[in-house]
């Protein structure tokens, strides 16, 4: 009687050891194959990703909503020069100014979109404050965007590209005033303080201070402002 026992109870482990391997094995299956299966369909996501649509949710639609629509769309009531830049409709549509020349697509070249960031129509320089010009590259991004047809991707495609293509790291943060602000980007080397504090291993006979600076700046551009911390880490250092 305990021989069946023992012959049972060992049977019984042999079917929970191989339901278990078969179990690990389909495991493992299930996920190489999920992971196949999703690698390929987001890269056939970006490579579906149109130039002018990159453009627009990585470079125009920031652009627009930092430098234009504080006076172009920002307060619906309020619309400077008849021009509504939340949509493009509004930009197809115009202004009081120039109406129709305003967004030409696929001729980047003589639209006024593009011209007024170039400051070279007089009385249109746009944005108007110097400070807030374009540089050339955000000009050429805006050229480059009509040329292309002046795509205007929806709000849930916008995502799906940033979240692709953009640069910089999204941060969860309290309910910001508009999606654009809720949901931007920032350049990962200035998240330091959302970083796990790492040790240092700081080499002998030199001067922790000394160290950490070094790490970051090596530039000899940066020599006066290294001598002008050093002073003040220093006097901060005898003085406590």
């Amino acid at each position: 009687m305990d021989l069946l026992f023992r012959q049972r109870r060992r049977c019984s482990q042999q079917t929970l050891r191989s339901e278990d391997v078969m179990r690990k094995t389909c495991f493992l299956v299930l996920t190489a194959v999920c992971a196949f299966y999703f690698q390929n369909v987001c890269a056939r996501d970006v490579k579906s990703f149109q130039k002018g649509e990159q453009l627009f949710a990585i470079h125009i639609k920031p652009l627009l909503t930092a430098k234009c629509l504080a006076c172009h769309g920002q307060n619906p009531n309020e619309i400077e020069g008849g021009l509504d830049m939340r949509s493009r409709e509004g930009l197809l549509k115009g202004g009081d100014t120039f109406e129709k020349d305003v967004l030409i697509p696929g001729d980047g070249q003589h639209s006024l979109l593009y011209i007024t960031t170039t400051r070279t129509e007089e009385g249109f320089e746009m944005p108007p404050k110097e400070a807030d010009r374009l540089s050339k590259e955000q000009q050429q991004w805006i050229r480059d965007w009509i040329d292309t047809g002046a795509p205007w991707p929806n709000d849930e495609r916008v995502h799906d590209i940033q979240a692709a293509l953009a640069d910089g790291e999204q941060v969860v943060v309290s309910k910001a005033l508009s999606a654009e602000w809720q949901n931007r980007r920032y350049d990962s080397e200035k998240l330091w303080a959302y970083r796990p504090i790492r040790k240092h291993s700081i080499p002998p006979k030199v001067h922790p201070i000394d160290w950490f600076i070094n790490q970051k700046s090596n530039s000899p551009d940066c020599q006066q402002l290294l001598l002008l911390m050093h002073m003040y880490f220093y006097a901060e250092y005898v003085l406590v």
